[in-house]
């Protein structure tokens, strides 16, 4: 009898150790936590990549065969911080490997930071380098003794790229005037967008015509956001409170934004919306109108769409079969032949030469398309503006674009035997959460067909408020 009560006591024992264990790991009373992912077997807090076709998966690794793939976080409670250590190894031709966190769901929008970017590091190896706290600063020849004094006194823009760098020289047009001539997109768009506009001695003024394509359910929130030097100086927000699905177009009317006395220089203005917003048009005072990365054609009646790019890759992607076309890219051509494919196309540097913008011509014979790129898009060549530096990213060709300097806030794998490992830190305190899970992304820009990057490990290392600094904020 005693026997059989001293193995109760154990197994109870046992069990109430095991649920203090879970408890433990629950609130994680002390801030710090570590999740692994090695591929090796079932795992809660990061579960399997997805989607499964764009992956290989081996015994103890997975091989990421198209771009880009996804996989969730799930955490007992919110963290501040989290360090994310990924060790891969990959085929020749991978340029840049990428990852981060989903800050914005309503526009799916990423924080993206580099894990490896193969031009940087050649780079390192034969110009001459100098290292500032978490900056790399590469010089093809030496001509300036620190990033500072190069900073001060920089060259021409056109010399220059940089990678996860904020250039912090204000971006100013020399012959910029403006004009009394209104700019007027009648051009359906659907969707959120992104575009550069430029100011000097005017009025700053929009409008933008919407409706409402009411193809779900869901509340259709819109924000207009006005930024200058990357900070917000102006909101509106919409709330559109129709929940029917009727899949008839309702006009929301009219939405403006108009400013005065604004600094000369390059504003950026945001339409946050989901896909079931249409903008009709957009009306307005400046001459410059630049489309950000993408834009998307609502299938409407439109046909022969001139457009403008200084895009060095040009994507195109439609769901429409009717819409199915040759795009004309220069006097290349662009064939969007299936539905639901991304198409992409190189522009040599050669066909865009021939502008002082770098601008080439693009016609669309339908609408109803997304158009994407590492550039701007406008409706006028004219209407072209792009404060951007060049990007060291997987497209760019330094000696063909006369990169003489290259800044870059980014550190080299570490080699791990025959793997590399590379982390970055993540702010998760503006980072999308739901149900308990964070979600990320893992890029390979421009990977091809037969390429890969192969992971072995997601290593992740969570920082938080401890239990005891929780429980006084929730007095407080």
């Amino acid at each position: 009898m005693k026997q059989i009560i001293k193995i109760r006591i154990i197994l109870w024992g046992t069990l109430g150790l095991i649920v203090l264990w879970l408890f433990w790991r629950a609130i994680v009373p002390g801030g710090e936590i570590v999740y692994i992912q090695d591929f090796d077997g079932q795992n809660y807090f990061i579960p399997k990549l997805t989607p499964a076709e764009r992956m290989e998966t081996g015994e103890d690794s997975v091989k990421i065969i198209n771009d880009p793939v996804y996989f969730t976080l799930h955490t007992p409670r919110t963290f501040n911080q989290a360090k994310l250590e990924i060790k891969f190894r990959t085929s020749d031709n991978i340029r840049i490997l990428e990852a981060g966190p989903l800050m914005d769901k309503t526009i799916w929008r990423y924080n993206l930071q580099p894990l490896l970017n193969t031009t940087l590091d050649q780079l390192s190896l034969v110009w001459e380098k100098q290292e500032e706290l978490d900056n790399i600063f590469l010089q093809r020849e030496k001509k300036h003794d620190s990033l500072e004094s190069f900073l001060a006194s920089p060259p021409s823009l056109s010399e220059i790229a940089i990678y996860n760098f904020d250039w912090p020289r204000e971006y100013l047009l020399p012959n910029y005037s403006s004009s009394s001539k209104k700019t007027i997109i009648d051009i359906p768009l659907r969707g959120a967008y992104q575009f550069y506009t430029y100011i000097k001695d005017e009025e700053l003024n929009f409008k933008f015509t919407l409706a409402d394509l009411n193809q779900n359910k869901d509340q259709d929130n819109i924000e207009l956001i006005l930024y200058y030097q990357d900070e917000i100086i102006f909101i509106k927000s919409i709330e559109e409170a129709s929940t029917v699905e009727n899949d008839e177009l309702a006009e929301l009317g009219e939405i403006e934004i108009k400013q005065n006395s604004l600094p000369e220089g390059v504003y950026k203005i945001e339409l946050r919306a989901s896909d079931d917003i249409v903008t009709r048009g957009i009306v307005t005072k400046q001459s410059k109108i630049a489309f950000i990365n993408k834009i998307r054609l609502l299938r409407d009646l439109k046909k022969d769409i001139k457009m403008y790019t200084d895009s060095r890759e040009l994507n195109a992607l439609t769901p429409h079969p009717d819409r199915l076309q040759k795009i004309k890219v220069g006097s290349k051509v662009l064939d969007l032949s299936d539905t639901y494919k991304l198409i992409s196309l190189n522009i040599p540097l050669t066909l865009r030469a021939n502008t002082d913008d770098k601008s080439i011509e693009l016609t669309l014979y339908l609408d109803g398309v997304i158009i994407s790129g590492d550039g701007v898009f406008a409706f006028a060549r004219e209407q072209i503006i792009n404060p951007r530096l060049k990007k060291v990213d997987e497209n760019i060709d330094i000696n063909a674009e006369g990169v003489n300097y290259v800044i870059a806030n980014y550190k080299s794998p570490v080699v791990d035997d025959d793997w590399q490992r590379a982390s970055i830190q993540v702010d998760l305190r503006q980072a999308y959460r739901e149900r308990g899970a964070y979600q990320f992304i893992i890029s390979v820009p421009g990977i091809e067909e037969g390429e890969y990057v192969e992971i072995d490990e997601i290593k992740v290392e969570f920082r938080g408020r401890t239990l005891l600094k929780k429980i006084i904020g929730l007095l407080k």
